[in-house]
């Protein structure tokens, strides 16, 4: 079956240096749009659909900042964000830790085989999000919806390699229901779980992933990574929490929300398949680890420890 070319939009304020993206993204099969500031990628965003954006962290306008915090509420579909830097004392985990929206980051100068390899990286990345979609979806949130899911962990029965198993609830969107309503409430849980799908997608290559909703609760979500170790189940759980230290910047046409920052934070426990435990176990540990965290303050991440979390029930 022939892939679908893929759309790119490019946000750089250099006219020169736009046009030299812009022209590599072509000769490498991508169709292309661009904007050189900020306000103006921002009404081409909200009109068209695009599968990555290409961001210059200094913008005119509305800054790449700003530009890749709104992005990150843009749900339907998600966008693949990468940042273009010049600067050089700034980690990857300072991008996440603002809650920019970005998934990749590239510094300048940047060459072609530079520019090459970061839009593969962006390529795969949206082709994880297609497979994903190909699957039976939740209405609200776009996550596999909990049959599906529950077919997933019954597949990986089957699996020699060690499975990480995620289980997160939220903490407070019983509370935000209350107070903002359902249809604020189902726009926190979409932009939450593009939030939760972004820091799956960041970790690890060739590692088949799923994200889905679990149990009668509507914020209650499972993750199952394969193969995956104990650094794999530790960098989602904490990524996922990571990516929830800012407010949820919400916005909806439909429903004339034009901008309401919700505080959302959520609960996590992962634990391992292994010798003798399954991955339905697995499920229950996790689950256990979580309601650990829920009892200990929430807003936290636990990983099941037997001595730990026995007391719990894990039948």
């Amino acid at each position: 079956m022939e892939q679908k070319v893929k759309k790119v939009i490019i946000i750089e304020d250099n006219e020169r240096i736009l046009g030299l993206y812009c022209r590599w993204a072509r000769s490498l099969g991508y169709e292309v749009d661009s904007a050189n500031e900020g306000h103006e990628a921002l009404e081409k965003i909200n009109r068209n659909i695009y599968d990555i954006a290409i961001v210059d962290w200094r913008l005119p306008g509305i800054s790449g900042i700003e530009l890749g915090f709104m992005m990150l509420n843009i749900v339907d579909p998600p966008i693949v964000r990468v940042c273009i830097t010049g600067s050089s004392n700034i980690s990857g985990k300072r991008y996440r830790s603002d809650n920019a929206g970005y998934d990749y980051f590239i510094q300048k100068p940047i060459e072609l085989l530079d520019f090459l390899s970061m839009l593969r990286k962006a390529d795969k990345h949206v082709e994880d999000r297609k497979r994903l979609e190909s699957y039976k979806k939740d209405f609200t949130t776009g996550l596999l919806t909990k049959e599906v899911t529950t077919e997933r962990i019954d597949h990986l029965n089957n699996s020699k390699e060690i499975t990480a198993v995620i289980i997160l609830d939220g903490d407070n969107f019983g509370q935000i229901n209350k107070k903002h309503g359902e249809i604020i409430g189902d726009l926190v849980l979409r932009c939450a779980a593009d939030r939760i799908r972004n820091a799956v997608y960041r970790v690890g290559n060739g590692i088949e992933k799923d994200i889905g909703r679990w149990g009668d609760k509507a914020d209650t979500i499972l993750i199952v990574a394969n193969p995956a170790n104990q650094e794999i189940l530790r960098k989602i759980g904490e990524g996922i929490l990571e990516t929830f230290r800012n407010p949820i910047h919400v916005r909806s046409e439909k429903y004339e929300v034009k901008g309401l920052l919700i505080s959302y934070s959520v609960s996590i426990g992962g634990a391992l398949t292994g010798p003798g435990i399954s991955p339905m176990l697995a499920v229950r540990h996790a689950n256990a680890a979580m309601i650990f965290v829920k009892e200990h303050g929430k807003k936290g991440f636990e990983i099941f420890d037997t001595n730990k979390h026995s007391f719990l029930n894990t039948a």
